[in-house]
């Protein structure tokens, strides 16, 4: 009988240790998440007048729906931001995968390949946006000038297509460099028994980034696949570091333009619940999205055996 009171007793000990243990991760979330989130939706019913905020119904959403079909300023946003997905997905990830194969294997150079590409990563982004503005407005310009090749027109602050450009291929630059630490940590840790057993059999190099880097590095590659699916909606494209809130309509992202609307200078209470409606619909069209495409790549993706 004692032995089960002091059994009960430390049973009840490590339930109250466990429940204070997530006591506060729990609060925390109810509070920055749960809440947060449940306030944005009412406010999507609501609209704010000279008493307060009132509530409106779904006339919130037909105005989100209006701007999103109507062309415009948001039509610019939902190009850019799926131009700039599919660059990720066909020209980052592809170059993440390989450099990071390439300094994983201590290739020549890896080192410096690892330092050039973790250096935005490390360095303030104002710092190294100061650096490449200055780079193409003044060094190359003057560089293409002294060699007689005339007068170079603004990358930046010129045409738009040539600043969206010069933006994009700053984007792709500085997206490295998380990517590849943790993708050549990855497959620094694939076993080495592994690699030199495919080895002996003569895989060549090609065949085992292929065979056995890209499997297993596979759940990284799905994780960081989702996280950018999930940044469709919120990516900025460095736009606020290059141009502050004052970027041409034409290389707007959804990301930027619903920072740039929630500027205090910008903006007033009135924006907020078109705001939050169009949250709501982003939230409602990312989700499912985000679930499908996370079981059909754990379906189809490699197997380290």
């Amino acid at each position: 009988m004692k032995e089960a009171k002091q059994i009960n007793s430390r049973k009840r000990q490590k339930i109250i240790f466990y429940c204070l243990l997530l006591a506060f991760p729990l609060v925390q979330n109810a509070i920055f998440y749960l809440f947060v989130n449940f306030n944005s939706i009412l406010l999507s019913f609501k609209t704010y007048t000279a008493t307060g905020y009132e509530f409106v119904g779904f006339s919130n959403y037909q105005k989100v729906f209006s701007e999103i079909v109507g062309g415009g300023v948001f039509s610019y946003a939902i190009k850019n931001s799926a131009l700039l997905f599919g660059v990720e997905m066909v020209i980052i990830l592809p170059l993440t995968l390989f450099f990071s194969f390439y300094i994983a294997k201590k290739y020549a150079l890896s080192t410096f390949f690892r330092i050039i590409l973790f250096l935005p990563t490390i360095v303030s982004s104002i710092v190294m946006v100061l650096i490449y503005t200055y780079l193409l407005e003044y060094a190359i310009p003057e560089i293409v000038t002294k060699l007689g090749g005339g007068h170079v027109e603004s990358f930046l602050f010129g045409k738009t297509d040539r600043a969206f450009t010069s933006v994009m291929i700053y984007y792709v630059w500085v997206s490295f460099g998380a990517n590849v630490i943790l993708y050549s940590g990855t497959m620094s840790g694939i076993s080495q028994d592994v690699i030199e057993a495919a080895n002996l059999d003569g895989a060549t190099g090609i065949k085992e980034f292929w065979y056995i880097s890209v499997p297993g590095v596979w759940p990284t590659f799905v994780v960081l696949t989702l996280a950018k699916l999930t940044g469709f909606f919120t990516n900025k494209f460095n736009l606020f570091s290059f141009y502050g809130t004052s970027a041409d309509a034409k290389l707007y992202t959804i990301g930027y333009y619903l920072f740039r609307e929630t500027q205090s200078d910008l903006a007033s209470m009135t924006v907020f619940p078109r705001l939050s409606a169009m949250g709501v619909i982003f939230t409602i069209i990312i989700a499912p999205i985000t679930i499908c495409v996370k079981r059909v790549l754990e379906k189809i993706g490699p197997k380290e055996d």
